[in-house]
């Protein structure tokens, strides 16, 4: 019906087209997803956060084709550091929110589902 012309391609129909066909971009996710952050009133400062949290995952990741065991693998790569591992928890919850937008916006299924915070480790008192 699509190829006679007679019914629109489904969204979803055009998202598996894009993920099969390497040499075509989809939409950049990262930058409609900073755009809806905005569109909230969120701080400056937190789409800061997000913007450092995802140029670092998305030069890791393909954040598309991401699976649990990419975004471990992620996780734990990034090492403890003088706020021990408050950076590591603080990507999770980037992250954990932009697949949860994803799911909601595009209905794109959410790799992060099952996948447990990292601890952070208990403060000095």
């Amino acid at each position: 019906m699509v190829k006679s012309g007679k019914r629109p391609a489904s969204l979803r129909l055009l998202k598996a087209v894009a993920v099969s066909m390497p040499g075509i971009k989809g939409p950049d996710y990262i930058a409609l997803f900073i755009e809806s952050r905005q569109a909230m009133g969120v701080s400056p400062q937190t789409i800061r956060f997000y913007l450092d949290r995802f140029r670092r995952y998305s030069a890791d990741v393909d954040y598309i084709k991401a699976t649990k065991a990419t975004i471990n693998k992620c996780l734990n790569s990034i090492p403890a550091n003088q706020n021990g591992l408050a950076t590591r928890h603080s990507t999770y919850r980037a992250i954990k929110t932009f697949y949860r937008w994803l799911q909601d916006t595009y209905d794109i299924p959410n790799p992060m589902k099952g996948i447990r915070a990292p601890i952070l480790g208990k403060p000095i008192l």
